[in-house]
């Protein structure tokens, strides 16, 4: 299984990234308790947005980074107390967000707010759609305006809003009596329709049933089709260039699907993990070779929680999958990918609920061989001075190990024994740098991405 781990001993940490790529920036750029729920690329900066505070005074904040490096240019925090912001879109003008805000003891109410491109506030609105309103999800639309996406009085929501943030309509649906119902994503098609995607669930004394929820809707909010897979939540979707959709979440609180199609008949899946392990996906992205970026969390055979960055081809098939542990039990909400191949993951951590966001390296710069499947990945781990690589099978017939830096010159060699399972190699003297194991042998070749920082 392909994983990535960030392993701490004494002072030395190592990153080590099987079959996808390498970290080029983590940064926890939030003293205290923060959590990011969302990320968005605006011209060269991130927004990361989320809240921050106990949790009894939670406040709905923002933080700007640069690209670059991931350095906090500048941050705004809601005065309202136990307000937080959950999803957010851009659009040519500048950026919206949604989420809830509370006022006394009443309940949640939903919150907009407006950036213009610059990232100043144009304006803050709570629509008065009544108490109970959570909104976690906006997509602007192509004759101007919003469709944003929640749940009301333990209803799912969509409300259409013009570009002022005037309510132009807003509609509640129940899909099962006695359920609650929420929408974590909406989007708008090229043909105009709208299509959101959730769940609808019920708490009962010792299970919980629930459905995931596909549905498409006219431009007026009417429901046209409906598809309901049993005991699973989506949370992500993504109009694809080809015309279908790809949906994202989780099945049986322990795999992550993907779900591909264009209407309710026709849906396809794939499921990612095994059953004793957690994996669940929060984003989808489409990539510029026409394949799929999923971003979530994913428990290691280790048993640790790290954040999940997985790479499928057009078809939805695996192509490599990677797992960043930045800072404890890392969750990944947001996931933004560019086209040099790089991508953003933010979220938190727990149980000290510390925000992150971190930048992958560009998947095309290692000069190297590409990363190879063709012989099996040994678990590794750090020793004093070096790494101890374990298989688990033994070595038919041997080989050897080279360790390249990122010029593609090779500084290290080992031999491998026939018929080895473990081997400890000793790097004592290594720079700091980005390198790549290559692993030759009778049975093929493979290749990882090693960050080294002694």
């Amino acid at each position: 299984m392909l994983t990535f781990f960030i392993l701490l001993l004494g002072s030395c940490t190592i990153v080590l990234a099987q079959g996808g790529p390498g970290l080029h920036w983590s940064a926890t750029p939030q003293a205290g308790f923060a959590e990011f729920h969302g990320v968005l690329q605006v011209g060269d900066r991130l927004l990361a947005w989320g809240d921050s505070g106990a949790d009894s005074v939670r406040n709905a904040q923002l933080w700007w980074l640069e690209d670059g490096n991931g350095d906090l240019s500048a941050s705004w925090v809601d005065s309202r107390p136990r307000s937080r912001f959950w999803g957010g879109r851009s659009d040519s003008n500048g950026v919206l967000l949604v989420g809830e805000a509370r006022r006394g003891g009443s309940g949640p109410r939903p919150l907009l707010m407006r950036l213009d491109s610059q990232g100043d506030s144009l304006w803050s609105r709570e629509p008065d759609w009544g108490a109970d309103c959570v909104l976690r999800t906006v997509a602007p639309l192509a004759q101007g305006g919003w469709i944003v996406g929640g749940e009301r009085h333990e209803q799912a929501l969509l409300a259409r809003l013009d570009a002022q943030g005037d309510t132009l309509w807003t509609r509640d649906y129940e899909f099962f009596p006695s359920y609650e119902d929420v929408f974590y994503d909406v989007e708008e098609l090229p043909d105009g329709r709208l299509v959101a995607c959730g769940q609808t669930y019920h708490d009962w004394i010792e299970w919980t049933s629930r459905y995931a929820i596909l549905g498409w809707f006219d431009a007026q909010g009417n429901l046209l089709d409906l598809f309901q897979p049993y005991d699973a939540q989506m949370f992500a979707l993504e109009p694809l260039s080809d015309g279908r959709l790809a949906v994202t979440g989780d099945f049986q609180f322990a795999y992550l699907p993907v779900w591909l199609g264009t209407n309710s008949q026709d849906m396809t899946h794939r499921y990612f993990g095994v059953r004793e392990r957690d994996m669940q996906a929060t984003d989808i992205r489409e990539c510029p070779d026409g394949g799929l970026a999923v971003g979530g969390r994913w428990q290691t055979a280790e048993g640790e929680m790290a954040a999940l960055l997985l790479r499928l081809d057009a078809q939805g098939e695996e192509l490599w999958r990677a797992a960043y542990d930045v800072c404890g039990i890392d969750m990944s909400w947001g996931l933004v990918s560019s086209p040099d191949g790089s991508h953003r993951l933010a979220g938190f951590c727990m149980p000290s609920r510390t925000a992150f966001v971190l930048k992958t390296q560009d998947e095309s710069s290692p000069v190297l061989p590409a990363p190879g499947l063709h012989q099996e990945s040994p678990w590794m781990a750090s020793t004093t001075n070096g790494i101890q690589l374990r298989w688990m099978r033994p070595l038919g017939h041997g080989g050897r190990l080279d360790l390249y830096n990122a010029a593609g010159q090779r500084v290290a060699r080992m031999a491998l024994p026939s018929g080895a399972t473990r081997v400890d190699w000793k790097l004592a003297g290594l720079a700091s740098g980005f390198y790549l194991i290559q692993q030759t042998g009778a049975e093929g070749e493979a290749v990882w991405p090693l960050i080294w920082r002694p």
